[in-house]
């Protein structure tokens, strides 16, 4: 078709350091949000039905750092199966355990993404709220591309992406799958954090879903349009109504409906999202918000500075909140 001809996308940089990518949509030019990541399926069967929602058991644990433990499951959904991944601290704490959900960064906010290989890169996003004493799920986007070179691809995430909302229906159907299979989950201390084009998903899920408490974004992307510099609508030549999805998702037409405690973090230095968004972002949330705290350090770049700084600071802030 001659609109799926018209799309095409350079190939990513190297993993785990700020995107140097572009996609280039109709001749829109957007920096990817994030390291990108790859990786085949576990190889899993169909999942067995193990309870009336027929969602699977979490199934054996694997140490994969001092103090944490793994279960991967493969989670069928109504739109097919997708990847999660569960990490606990193998010493339980007393009483329950809050829980932060935390999606792949790595896109161009228009389609999904897969979960990485275990050992690439994504735990560092993952494994730390784990040694501090949380449990994490850690899961896939509807829309992954596998080749990002692959026009038909791309258009057919496109549609994925926008069929789960932006990914708002996986968060969904991870917190429903936390809260039924993990023992001793708080469902009053759910939180979602995510990095870059994740963190734009955190918002979103946490305006969407009411069980949601807090929500964490390092150096997201909040305004959507102008990420794309103001050519959005261009995208619905390859997806009709496309644009106006983006739209109505975007974070900064969305920011008076968010009502839970926001921590947003972001260094002075990006240089893939410009600190100035997030300080807008930021002030149109406290319009209708007075649960905001805006953490700016001055370097760190935009994956680094979320590693060494930026979860260890909103680590604290969830620890400081009220119980």
């Amino acid at each position: 078709m001659q609109e799926v001809n018209r799309i095409w996308l350079l190939k990513t940089g190297k993993r785990l350091i700020p995107a140097a990518s572009a996609a280039v949509v109709i001749g829109v030019s957007l920096t990817a949000c994030g390291p990108r990541t790859r990786a085949p399926a576990f190889g899993f069967g169909p999942a067995a039905s193990s309870s009336p929602a027929g969602m699977p058991p979490l199934g054996p644990a694997m140490q994969v750092a001092d103090g944490v433990v793994m279960h991967e499951i493969q989670l069928p959904s109504p739109r097919g199966s997708s990847k999660i991944r569960i990490f606990l601290p193998a010493k339980q704490p007393h009483g329950k355990l809050s829980c932060v959900f935390v999606a792949p960064a790595g896109t161009p906010l228009i389609y999904g993404n897969t979960l990485g290989t275990f050992g690439e890169g994504d735990e560092k996003e993952q494994i730390p709220y784990a040694q501090a004493g949380f449990a994490v799920v850690a899961y896939s986007i509807d829309g992954d591309v596998q080749d990002t070179n692959n026009e038909n691809q791309i258009v057919q995430g496109m549609r994925e992406f926008k069929a789960a909302n932006g990914g708002t229906d996986n968060t969904k159907e991870a917190v429903d799958y936390a809260l039924a299979r993990i023992p001793n989950i708080d469902p009053a201390r759910l939180y979602t954090a995510g990095h870059s084009s994740a963190g734009t998903l955190s918002f979103q899920a946490a305006r969407t879903d009411s069980r949601i408490a807090a929500c964490i974004a390092y150096a997201p992307a909040t305004d959507i349009e102008a990420r794309f510099g103001g050519k959005l609508s261009l995208l619905d030549g390859a997806v009709p109504g496309f644009s106006e999805f983006l739209r109505s998702i975007s974070p900064i037409n969305n920011a008076d409906k968010l009502r839970c405690p926001v921590f947003l973090f972001h260094a002075d230095d990006d240089g893939n999202v410009p600190t100035s968004d997030n300080a807008r972002f930021a002030d149109a949330l406290r319009r209708s918000n007075p649960k905001v705290t805006f953490a700016r350090v001055p370097s760190g770049n935009h994956y680094d500075s979320m590693v060494r700084q930026g979860i260890p600071k909103a680590i604290e802030w969830l620890k400081a909140m009220p119980q």
